[in-house]
């Protein structure tokens, strides 16, 4: 399954100023990419004659129109970063619709795969189970077409939710990891130079004090 992995580290990562120009640029490639998703799909459904659901022919002029209006709308200047990244996520959304296209045959192979991937990144065995369960007799048969194109709709959604949460969380554990090893570092570099400033300290005044000095407090040696 082709996935968007660009970006992602940087998303949560790198926020440093991005020019306008730069902005849009990089959401017209994310919404670019998702569009091509919808077409690859579409486009294995029609070979060797295989025709998609009969819901294509709803979904594909709605798909193309807003996938173009999402672009329009990326390369207007007056398109905040804000703005950008909700058109992003619309165009995210749209790809979801390849769930209309795929063939029925090849509906439960592709969700499998899916599972198996989720399952793989560590997703929560209840998760994993509940979607197993859900798919495990799906795609056989054409009286719940409906019903089981609407499920693997959903299951895009959970898949790209669980790859956004588990790329924030170890991209925080690492930022976590940063941090703590810094503030190791400086605090064995602050020990040592305590410690050779101490010795310093403690070696001057032996040398400066006075020896018959009845008063000199040893213990400030």
């Amino acid at each position: 399954m082709p996935e968007n992995k660009k970006g992602i580290f940087s998303k949560f990562f790198f926020k440093g100023y991005k020019s306008p120009e730069t902005r849009s640029a990089e959401a017209i490639r994310e919404i670019s990419f998702y569009k091509k998703l919808y077409d690859e799909s579409l486009q294995h459904a029609l070979m060797d004659n295989r025709q998609p659901s009969e819901t294509a022919s709803d979904s594909r002029p709605y798909v193309d129109a807003e996938h173009e209006r999402l672009l329009q709308k990326a390369r207007e200047p007056s398109t905040g970063p804000d703005e950008l990244d909700e058109l992003v996520d619309s165009a995210r959304g749209l790809s979801y619709h390849r769930a209309y296209v795929i063939p029925l045959s090849e509906i439960n192979s592709t969700a499998t795969r899916i599972i198996e991937e989720m399952n793989e990144w560590g997703v929560p065995d209840e998760t994993i189970g509940r979607l197993r369960e859900k798919f495990r007799k799906k795609g056989t048969a054409s009286d719940n077409e409906k019903q089981t194109r609407r499920d693997l709709f959903w299951l895009f959604d959970e898949y790209n939710y669980w790859e956004e949460y588990i790329d924030w969380y170890h991209v925080g554990l690492f930022k976590e990891t940063l941090i703590y090893s810094f503030f190791l570092s400086f605090r064995a570099q602050r020990e040592i130079v305590f410690l050779g400033n101490s010795g310093s300290y403690k070696i001057s005044r032996r040398k400066s004090a006075p020896r018959n000095d009845t008063q000199w407090n040893k213990s400030e040696v």
